[in-house]
């Protein structure tokens, strides 16, 4: 069995960012990461949208409702609620 999301939305599994090694010990909440996930499915609905299982993305905080399935951690998130896609620097384009 597998989740298919459905209007706008994109299913993603949440991805804990580490924060800078660079010596400095700052409190936790100075850190402010953004919230970044792996996308896992797309709802059919999104045909336009440049993503695909796998593809990494920011989206914004306490966006989207969690739900845990097969003992993993999952987010169901709008597509207004994604901020940016984390691609290779080869890969984007020279303006």
């Amino acid at each position: 069995m597998k989740i298919i999301p459905l209007n706008e939305t994109v299913l993603l599994r949440p991805v804990r960012q580490e924060p800078p090694a660079g010596g400095l010990l700052l409190p936790e909440s100075m850190l402010e990461l953004p919230d970044t996930g792996e996308v896992v499915a797309i709802s059919p609905l999104l045909t336009d949208l440049d993503l695909a299982p796998g593809d990494r993305v920011i989206y914004k905080k306490y966006a989207g409702t969690e739900i845990e399935w097969n003992q993993e951690k999952l987010r169901f998130v709008a597509v207004g609620d994604l901020q940016a896609k984390w691609v290779q620097a080869d890969a984007i384009p020279e303006a």
